[in-house]
């Protein structure tokens, strides 16, 4: 019975559990539970095989394929080339703890009592969530008293807007089936009530997406397939996909065009508009072929249940959860629900096939020991994993306090503890530049003269030393992650904050933003910032030949945006000031008109836009009578930003830092140039060094 209440327990509390106490708030705490839970039942096993030196076992097309679908996704987070720990803590942790779930509830001698309790806990989670989901619409929002971000109309403990209304609907489907069926007046009054709990909250929030009060982002269909195709395009990820964590490399490398032409162009989708798309590109056909075989043999096994009003509601429930994997993403939510009714199903549908297994000799030793040691293992990785997220939100409460020293040592302490995550050493390097920034600008003045004075040598000694750990930072993650266009533009913003403080930092910020756009060709906004960048340095140039050729590379840059989407008004507005700058007056004239038609015109960027044409106007030998063809569109706020400034030169002259050898890894098989007219689409651990490192007093501010 206590197998029984885990199980319930599983399906109750998943839904409901989240913490503010790491970076992310409810997935990773989550998937958490599930692990715990996991590795609590496996203890258990490991004890019950001491002590009674047996093993409950079913031969079963159910079982079968549930070890296929393990052994396929252990394969295939062992083959992934990049983000293989990423992998392992996202949705891996799911596919190998829930199937040890089913299995677990498969052995389980079958009883009414237990599926009753599990039926309930799931519809018990659903109402939770949907009464919680009324209230926040109509008065948690305005309580003061409650942190702000709970105040958000789509706030939910399941986590998202998706994940709620799925969950909700799921609970609705067994509720309703269940108070159908039902005899008992009582059970049939109280199961009719959380349905109509259920009904009454997906009404409001459909009424809301209806309004566009709220609103779901998912990649559209037609783009989810065309990335499926192109995942699979060679043979190895034909048959194990690219990676459980590398939808989004996919998705920068190979975004369909007409996508950067809608309201998702800055969107970057960390899913596929479904859950066999996005396994079918994340995992192949071997991971795909194993799921869909995991799901016939559930409804196969579904049509051996024994008829009853709780047979029922658990049929229709896993048919509702299976059709929404060919519908929608699925989350931790719906892949729990799904692996313990799945196993539910199997125990009540095949009971004739259990049969008991002896553990003879010493047998039963061994399998408690390797039981025993994968639940150490496990706990103790995923205590590190837990304890990094930990950090980060730590990290991220002391820097919205301005405490820079809290939140230098809980980034380092999350480094230490994953420092396989590439995002956490990203966060490092910003948090060492945004320290060199602010220590740099620690000057003392003169006393006679008014006037500042320069670093001293022990100031200009740190002001390097957290600039060399910001780029070996940087570094470090663009080895992790040579294929996610992010690490680039990390190491290329680094560079850019250090010219005029460091020499040859502009060769480094070209080379690793150029990179950016090679493993993300089709994004308007990088190709403004690296054209930006090109524009910035022609200003720093006196020589006429070289301030022309950075002006052609700038422009270059500038018009690859905007034929990616031509009613972007940042990209006309920057291609204008840079053929303003050229000297081609009558181009720049005409970029200028096409960013002003494409921008709202209640908004300062109109005035401010039309100031700059009529300046142009003048420029021109006789003023042009043209008529601007763009859209007007209201897809930014602000739409009109000139390249940031180059930070000013240090008092003192530059600092040195290391000579390095440029990053160009040979880009992945989606990776290639970006060619617009087409439809394109060193991880040591932080020395000791780094917690003795002296702080500057004043809190850091966000790196420019």
């Amino acid at each position: 019975m206590l197998k029984k209440i885990v199980f319930s327990l599983l399906l109750l509390v998943t839904p409901l559990f989240f913490a503010p106490f790491t970076l992310n708030f409810f997935s990773t705490n989550k998937h958490l539970f599930v692990v715990l839970i996991t590795l609590i039942l496996l203890a258990a096993t490991g004890i019950k095989h001491l002590i009674t030196k047996k093993h409950v076992h079913q031969s079963s097309f159910f079982i079968t394929s549930l070890g296929l679908f393990w052994a396929a996704m252990g394969l295939d987070i062992f083959l992934t080339r990049e983000a293989r720990v990423e992998s392992l803590i996202g949705k891996g942790v799911l596919f190998l703890t829930l199937p040890i779930i089913a299995y677990l509830i498969a052995t389980t001698k079958k009883s009414a009592k237990g599926l009753q309790l599990a039926l309930a806990s799931l519809i018990a989670a659903g109402t939770a969530l949907a009464l919680h989901g009324i209230l926040q619409l109509v008065i948690l929002t305005e309580i003061t008293r409650l942190p702000i971000w709970m105040k958000s109309i789509s706030f939910s403990p399941a986590g998202s807007l998706l994940a709620l209304i799925t969950t909700i609907f799921f609970a609705l489907v067994a509720t309703a089936s269940w108070a159908i069926k039902e005899k008992e007046v009582i059970k049939k009054t109280s199961l009719f009530t959380a349905a109509g709990i259920q009904l009454a909250a997906l009404v409001a929030y459909g009424f809301m997406l209806a309004q566009g009060e709220i609103g779901i982002s998912l990649l559209p269909l037609r783009a989810s397939w065309s990335l499926a195709l192109d995942a699979i395009k060679n043979a190895r990820e034909l048959f194990f996909g690219i990676g459980l964590a590398n939808f989004t490399v996919l998705f920068t490398q190979s975004k369909p065009a007409f996508l950067i032409q809608t309201d998702l162009w800055t969107t970057v989708f960390q899913t596929a508009s479904n859950e066999i798309l996005q396994l079918l590109a994340t995992t192949g056909i071997l991971g795909l072929g194993s799921f869909i075989l995991l799901l016939i043999a559930t409804i196969k096994t579904s049509f051996k249940l024994e008829k009853s009003p709780l047979t029922l509601a658990l049929k229709l429930t896993t048919y509702a959860i299976i059709l929404s994997f060919f519908l929608l993403p699925a989350g931790v939510i719906t892949y729990t629900f799904f692996f313990v009714l799945a196993g539910l199903i199997a125990a009540h549908g095949q009971y004739s096939t259990q049969r008991e297994i002896n553990l003879p000799g010493y047998t039963n030793l061994i399998t408690a020991a390797i039981l025993g040691g994968v639940v150490l293992f496990s706990g103790y990785f995923t205590y590190r994993v837990y304890a990094a997220e930990v950090l980060m939100r730590q990290a991220q409460v002391a820097f919205s306090q301005n405490d820079a020293e809290k939140t230098y040592a809980a980034h380092i302490g999350a480094v230490q503890q994953m420092p396989q995550i590439a995002d956490y050493r990203i966060s490092l390097s910003q948090i060492n530049l945004t320290l060199a920034s602010s220590l740099s600008q620690l000057q003392a003045t003169d006393s006679e003269t008014g006037q500042a004075t320069e670093l001293t040598d022990q100031q200009r000694e740190q002001v390097s030393t957290l600039i060399q750990r910001a780029i070996e930072q940087g570094q470090v993650a663009a080895n992790l992650r040579p294929s996610l266009y992010s690490t680039w533009q990390n190491l290329g913003g680094i560079y850019r904050n250090l010219i005029n403080v460091a020499q040859g930092a502009e060769d480094y910020a070209l080379q690793y933003l150029n990179q950016a756009t090679v493993v993300d060709p089709a994004n308007p906004i990088l190709r403004v910032e690296y054209g930006g960048l090109f524009y910035q340095l022609s200003q720093l140039v006196e020589d006429p030949e070289t301030k022309a050729s950075l002006l052609d590379q700038a422009v270059k840059q500038f018009q690859t945006a905007v034929q990616l989407r031509p009613n972007y008004a940042n990209g006309y507005y920057n291609l204008a000031n840079a053929l303003d700058k050229k000297g081609a007056f009558r181009q720049a004239y005409q970029a200028m008109t096409q960013a002003l038609a494409n921008i709202d015109q209640d908004s300062t960027d109109y005035e401010q836009a039309q100031k700059e044409l009529l300046v142009l106007e003048q420029k021109l030998p006789k003023a042009p009578q043209q008529e601007a063809d763009g859209q007007i569109i209201n897809d930014t706020k602000s739409q009109l930003q000139q390249p940031a400034s180059l930070p000013s030169p240090l008092p003192g002259g530059l600092i040195d830092i290391p000579q390095e050898t440029i990053l160009v890894p040979s880009p992945s098989p989606q990776a290639e140039e970006a060619d617009v007219t087409t439809d394109s689409t060193n991880s040591a651990e932080t020395t000791e060094t780094d917690e003795a490192m002296l702080l500057p007093s004043p809190s850091p501010q966000p790196a420019n």
